[in-house]
């Protein structure tokens, strides 16, 4: 893990020459009228959003902006942050690419007071360099491990690899996995590299080998070569790290071939649009999500029933979505921080980064653990998981709890600090 993370330090450091180039070409405000408040002008915040709202991960980018649009909506009808500051949206579109992402970072951090999201494994990687020199505070739509020790992140959740790590050791353990041969597929990136290092932990901690380990590029269009790897090696259960398209054309070749593993997808592999149709009954038979949460049902936690209610009020047209649920959590914590930066009375950079490390705990009302805080060398975040099966006709997400807060012996032992 050491190696990882100073593969990936230098690979940030490295995108820091792009964002130089593209930083030239800034300009003057609306901060310099603020008294050098970026975000802040006595009367409201101003937060950022780089995320994809076209392209192929915009199935993603968008349900989780507009989780935090309705989220700050309903704050704001309240009367916002402390009761008096409303929360404005800048909303960028990075299309999912790190030098897109760049530059839409270059034309905003000088408006905003931190964003709340910033999607993408890769595109948090390049970014990390710029954030740590300007003091920005940005919240990652991606639950790398590797953010938990990032002083200017604020992480949620538990990180991708506890979800492998749980997934895996339920179904090989209690979920009628035992003995099956193990196998991966995942995306060529630094997103597919937390489902091997999960994978690998977790392998390790019981004693399995992974008997065939392979990866496809973002948007590949024939999956025909993996899927006969897959199946030439005898896999019976295959980790899937990708995002929805990929994850419904990966099992479309397999179900097209008749190779019927137990697919475990990690969280940003589902859709239910995309599995509703020919793919249902493949679905509903070999996929199982690992992710954390409930069930979408105003009963499941305090928090799942206010935002199902500000849905109702805010985004009628809306369907359910479990990433709307990742963009509420994101505007949850991002309010945590703002309230302690007002209660402290300073909503500088440096008072927004010591107002958020002075925090005990970043609470998720129940639709996700609660993360242990402070500086970033003592956070801790959730170890627990839920593994879902896919119902597409008896869930509004299509996906239902098989098993909820589970935390296995390999999660306890997984060190943030490696």
């Amino acid at each position: 893990m050491k190696s990882q993370r100073a593969t990936r330090r230098l690979a940030a450091i490295g995108a820091l020459t792009a964002l130089i180039l593209v930083a030239a070409c800034g300009g003057r405000s609306d901060s310099d009228d603020a008294g050098g408040t970026p975000g802040f002008d006595g009367e409201k915040f101003t937060l950022g959003a780089l995320t994809p709202t076209s392209g192929r991960v915009a199935v993603i980018g968008n349900p989780v902006t507009l989780g935090n649009e309705i989220y700050f909506k309903q704050l704001n009808e309240a009367g916002g942050v402390a009761g008096k500051y409303p929360v404005e949206l800048i909303i960028r579109d990075t299309k999912y690419e790190a030098p897109t992402a760049a530059q839409e970072y270059q034309a905003t951090k000088d408006d905003v007071a931190m964003y709340v999201q910033v999607l993408g494994t890769q595109v948090v990687s390049s970014l990390l360099p710029d954030l740590t020199a300007d003091g920005v505070i940005a919240s990652p739509a991606s639950l790398d491990s590797f953010w938990v020790r990032e002083p200017n992140l604020l992480p949620w959740g538990g990180p991708y690899q506890i979800q492998v790590i749980n997934g895996v050791e339920w179904y090989l353990t209690e979920g009628g996995g035992k003995g099956s041969t193990v196998c991966s597929m995942v995306q060529d990136d630094a997103y597919g590299a937390t489902g091997k290092q999960g994978l690998d932990f977790v392998a390790g901690q019981l004693d399995l080998d992974v008997a065939a380990e392979v990866e496809f590029s973002l948007g590949t269009t024939d999956y025909t070569t993996q899927i006969n790897q897959l199946q030439g090696r005898g896999c019976e259960t295959v980790l899937l790290t990708a995002t929805p398209a990929d994850a419904a054309a990966t099992l479309a070749k397999a179900a097209q071939v008749g190779f019927e593993p137990k697919w475990l997808g990690q969280s940003p592999s589902w859709l239910k649009a995309l599995f509703e149709g020919d793919l249902r009954k493949y679905a509903e038979k070999n996929l199982l999500i690992l992710a954390e949460g409930g069930a979408w049902d105003p009963a499941a936690s305090p928090g799942m029933k206010n935002l199902i209610a500000a849905m109702k009020t805010y985004a009628p047209d809306a369907k359910p979505d479990w990433y709307i649920t990742v963009g509420w959590v994101q505007a949850m914590a991002a309010h945590q921080v703002l309230e302690e930066a007002v209660k402290s009375g300073d909503m500088t950079r440096e008072g927004m980064l010591d107002a958020m490390n002075n925090l005990d705990v970043i609470t998720a009302d129940g639709l996700f653990g609660d993360y242990a805080w402070g500086d970033a060398e003592t956070r801790n975040p959730p170890r627990t998981s839920t593994v879902y099966g896919v119902d597409i006709a008896g869930s509004p997400i299509g996906l239902t709890p098989v098993v909820e807060n589970y935390t296995g012996t390999s999660a306890e032992a997984f060190n943030f600090d490696d």
